[in-house]
């Protein structure tokens, strides 16, 4: 007997096939399980009706085989033909069939109608893959989009942190958005404090906070070991339950660390419930409920820049470290002129601090500033000893050599790329809001701010200090000039900021001890310039 096999693409287009004929026939057909091959079974019939009944009977030796054929191979379809009746066999799933029995007049229409019917299938299923194709792809160029903004913006907040004291903003910043883009309920960053984990940043979806720091920071440190060699993942078990009974099932930790320092640990948990918040598409995610690959990979590029970017900063601490070791040498060797000035430098700068944090100066400001002061009598390493010493009222020829020393700051200074913030206030804090200040009468806001602060700073310590030839002045009357001399001698605001920080800088003074001068006990034999 012929046999015509109708090919398919798979199980959907004969579901599609098996209701389409069953309308165009009148829907009168057998379900025909397939007989076990480990079973010595004959042929089973779920449901059976007068056409399974002639079928059993013209075409018993060769159903089996048939049905057989149509759940294994490819072939949706069979038309098996004798005298007078055709059997049209269609796979519904793998251990299925359905069964028609048609006169086998009409049988070479309805193969034709099946293979035309299959070959729309085929083209519509190809569609749908096609349209499934391009929506994955759409996802992962949308996803690929977002992680390159994300990197970009990461990028952006690293030329902006130029200091440690901006860094816990800076990882902030980096975790809330990061957050959506992996879709991660909740995003910790948690620092080695000693060779305990504490969360020092986070974000989280929503308001609320599902689970407390020290939830986190335990269950950190029970997968520390892990994460330390590898990105640490778990999808598949409840690592913790809250007070309020959500479990933590999904799971991310990496460590932030480089080859010779360990920082600390990124940790994203649980994902999100809100599906369209899912930056990544179905190619590059496990499931909706799970971290796969990309995040978990994206996460450790995070943990590496991180990383890198603190190691950055801790390099740039000990370069200003030693920077600000080399000023307070330089400073020293000024005092050691003039005793009566010892500690004058300190002071000054730490009053110029506070009034430019009252001014609204950041942390970064405030360092410079701090450093300015320090430096801001430099130039008096050029004025002669007899000058600088002299116990009484300085001649008019003694004090225009005075006035040289904001510009012999500047020349020692100005040939050091990193101390050339320093330079406006070294340079200008004798000039007046008035412009009978020196070097350059510069008047009011031609005056560089940070050399308005100081002029204040300077005027207060020096009205307050002890000099060989007098005694200094109460706080009360300082205070007082200070008040009289604004919108003359003093920048009016700069006075103000001064007064409004008063109790401070007042607590700064009374509290004020010079550090003791060392004195040196045993030759320097070590360390040496050659390595061994």
């Amino acid at each position: 007997m012929p046999i015509s096999p109708m090919i398919s693409d798979g199980y959907d287009c004969q579901l599609a096939l098996v209701e389409e004929l069953s309308g165009v026939l009148g829907g009168e057909y057998d379900i025909w399980e397939r007989p076990s091959p480990l079973l010595a079974c004959p042929l089973r019939v779920q449901t059976f009706g007068p056409q399974g009944a002639r079928l059993i009977d013209a075409f018993e030796s060769e159903l089996e085989s048939l049905l057989r054929d149509a759940s294994d191979d490819d072939a949706a379809c069979f038309a098996l033909e004798d005298q007078e009746h055709s059997a049209l066999i269609a796979a519904v799933d793998r251990d299925r069939s359905a069964v028609w029995v048609i006169d086998r007049e009409v049988a070479p229409m309805v193969e034709a109608y099946v293979q035309a019917v299959l070959a729309r299938q085929r083209l519509e299923d190809q569609s749908m893959g096609l349209r499934e194709e391009n929506t994955a792809l759409v996802e992962q160029v949308t996803n690929d989009f977002e992680e390159i903004s994300f990197l970009g913006r990461l990028a952006k907040l690293l030329r902006l942190t130029e200091t440690s004291h901006q860094l816990p903003e800076f990882i902030g910043e980096a975790l809330t958005s990061l957050r959506p883009i992996i879709a991660a309920r909740t995003l910790v960053y948690l620092d080695l404090e000693g060779d305990e984990p504490r969360v020092t940043a986070r974000a989280d979806m929503g308001d609320e906070l599902r689970w407390d720091n020290e939830t986190l920071e335990l269950l950190a440190a029970r997968h520390a070991e892990r994460a330390s060699a590898g990105a640490f993942v778990s999808n598949d078990k409840a690592l913790h339950v809250s007070p309020d009974g959500e479990t933590i099932t999904c799971y991310v930790q990496v460590a932030v660390a480089n080859e010779s320092d360990s920082y600390g640990y990124l940790m994203a948990i649980n994902r999100a419930d809100d599906a369209a918040s899912r930056a990544c598409g179905p190619l590059l995610r496990l499931s909706e409920n799970e971290y796969g690959t990309w995040e978990t990979s994206l996460l450790e590029t995070v943990g590496s820049v991180v990383a890198a970017h603190r190691s950055n900063l801790d390099l740039v601490s000990e370069k200003e470290d030693l920077l600000v070791g080399v000023v307070r040498s330089l400073v020293s060797a000024i005092e050691a002129k003039d005793s009566y000035t010892r500690g004058h430098s300190d002071r000054v700068a730490r009053y110029a601090q506070r009034i430019a944090q009252q001014m609204g100066y950041d942390q970064p400001a405030l360092d410079k500033i701090y450093l300015t002061g320090l430096l801001h009598d430099v130039g008096k390493i050029g004025v002669g000893d007899a000058v600088l010493s002299k116990p009484s009222k300085l001649t008019d020829e003694e004090y225009d050599e005075i006035k040289l020393h904001p510009d012999f700051g500047w020349n020692i200074l100005h040939g050091l790329e990193q101390l050339r913030h320093v330079l406006p206030g070294v340079l200008h804090h004798h000039e007046r809001h008035d412009g009978a200040g020196y070097p350059d009468g510069l008047r009011e806001d031609e005056t560089p701010l940070d050399a308005r602060i100081l002029a204040v700073a300077d005027a207060y310590d020096a009205m307050t200090s002890s000099r060989s030839y007098r005694a200094g002045m109460t706080d009360e009357r300082a205070v007082d000039i200070l008040k009289e001399g604004r919108g003359t001698q003093w920048d009016p605001e700069v006075v103000n900021a001064m007064l409004e920080a008063h109790d401070d800088i007042l607590a700064i003074k009374q509290g004020y001890c010079p550090a003791e001068r060392i004195t040196r006990t045993a030759p320097a034999l070590a360390p040496t310039c050659q390595t061994s």
